[in-house]
């Protein structure tokens, strides 16, 4: 049994650390793609059911629930308008927050704070079915 490396351990083993420094660095200075594909969030039980998948990634069009955040906006329920890959944060259509002088301003939220209920219709979203 020949090993690749030559301590003995996987490559992927060697990537992981638990220094609280490192891994905040690797969330801050990781690319788009990998940041994208890292949003994902639960579906509901009837999208469960229907595509066979318990999580799916967060994109534009989709229409998200807040599960949890404050109570203002706990249960709300639109459409997502942005989705921020860099602060990991997401702008809903309908739940805003009060500036200064009065004006509206849109109230980011954090994605794993959603649920998605209704799926936007995108072509490349596939999931494969088991059985």
């Amino acid at each position: 049994m020949a090993e690749d490396s030559s301590c003995g351990i996987n490559d992927s083993v060697m990537k992981m650390t638990v220094s609280a420094r490192k891994q905040r660095k690797r969330l801050h200075t990781r690319d788009s793609t990998s940041s994208r594909k890292s949003m994902v969030i639960p579906l509901s039980p009837e999208l469960r059911k229907q595509h066979g998948v318990r999580k799916a990634p967060l994109r534009k069009g989709d229409t998200v629930t807040v599960m949890r955040g404050d109570k203002e906006i706990r249960g709300v329920e639109g459409k997502v308008s942005k989705v921020d890959t860099r602060s990991r944060k997401v702008t809903i259509d309908g739940i805003t927050i009060a500036k200064a002088d009065g004006k509206q301003s849109a109230r980011p939220v954090f994605f794993s704070n959603l649920m998605i209920t209704v799926m936007a219709q995108d072509p490349k979203r596939n999931f494969k079915k088991e059985g």
